[in-house]
């Protein structure tokens, strides 16, 4: 199980994208991770918490198998943009409500997506 989660987490670090200090993936490696064709969303690249939130939702409400993989690797090791804005803070970790309102601030304030990335379909 472990070996499989060096895996994931390898794919995962391969693909992040970064913009101005926060990361992303494309919309379609996340698509693939979930084994579907495309996102229900409108860009090219997303926010690597935003992503988690696709996947968490794939998993909870349709029972995506494949994403549950992906879940419990950013379960276990939190996202890009998600280490900066909780660690580079200073902040006291030992809360849990605190290190998720702050998360979900940072899903509030941080660009969605990397507006180079878009191109005319």
């Amino acid at each position: 199980m472990e070996e499989q989660i060096d895996e994931i987490g390898k794919e995962i670090s391969l693909a992040y994208k970064f913009y101005q200090g926060y990361g992303y993936f494309l919309s379609s490696t996340v698509a693939e991770w979930l084994g579907i064709e495309s996102l229900d969303w409108q860009h090219q690249t997303i926010l690597d918490l935003c992503a988690v939130d696709l996947i968490s939702n794939a998993v909870h409400k349709l029972g995506n198998e494949q994403g549950r993989r992906y879940l419990s690797y950013f379960m276990l090791h939190g996202t890009y943009s998600g280490r900066q804005t909780v660690f580079d803070g200073g902040l006291n970790t030992s809360s849990l409500e605190t290190i998720l309102v702050v998360i979900n601030l940072h899903k509030t304030i941080a660009p969605q997506f990397i507006p180079d990335f878009e191109v005319e379909k």
